[in-house]
């Protein structure tokens, strides 16, 4: 006997929270793994080799260079990447604000004080999922977020993720 697809629909609202914000920006850059991991390697690995060089050759010039260059790789993914999602948060107005969601078999619909777009399942090319957060990508690099707290409970959070899988899984 075969199995019906599960129709999952609900319409949601929501305003973003910086934490939330953060939470995705920092999954997003992961996703370009090899520049995320490269940055703590060199990082680490210059830290270590200044560290050495002094050890070795103490007052020389160049080890407190690569030190430098180590700390500003480590900083670059860590505090440096807060600061820089803590400006577009306070620049891009429309991350903040209240937001509604139809969320139906065969699109979503984004309502804020800015936009009204109908976005059909095909135009996403992929999600991800964080603890907090869905992230439905139209591009590989723009991305509209939902928080998993918009959900009544566990069993919605489950039906709006088989959604993503089948609707957004279809389009490749």
């Amino acid at each position: 006997m075969e199995s019906k697809s599960e129709i999952f629909s609900k319409n949601i609202e929501y305003q973003l929270t910086f934490d939330e914000y953060l939470e995705g920006q920092r999954a997003y850059i992961k996703t370009s793994l090899f520049r995320y991991y490269i940055y703590w390697v060199f990082g680490i690995l210059g830290i270590t080799v200044g560290i050495l060089g002094i050890l070795v050759v103490p007052g020389m010039a160049a080890s407190y260079i690569v030190i430098l260059l180590g700390a500003y790789c480590v900083l670059s993914v860590t505090l440096f990447h807060r600061l820089r999602v803590t400006r577009l948060w306070k620049q891009e107005p429309n991350v903040s604000k209240q937001l509604s969601v139809e969320i139906a078999e065969d699109h979503l619909h984004f309502v804020s004080p800015h936009e009204d777009g109908r976005i059909k399942w095909s135009a996403f090319c992929h999600f991800m999922e964080t603890k907090n957060l869905f992230m439905i990508f139209r591009q590989r690099n723009m991305f509209n977020a939902i928080p998993k707290r918009v959900f009544s409970n566990s069993g919605e959070v489950e039906s709006f993720r088989n959604l993503l899988r089948r609707k957004i899984t279809e389009n490749k």
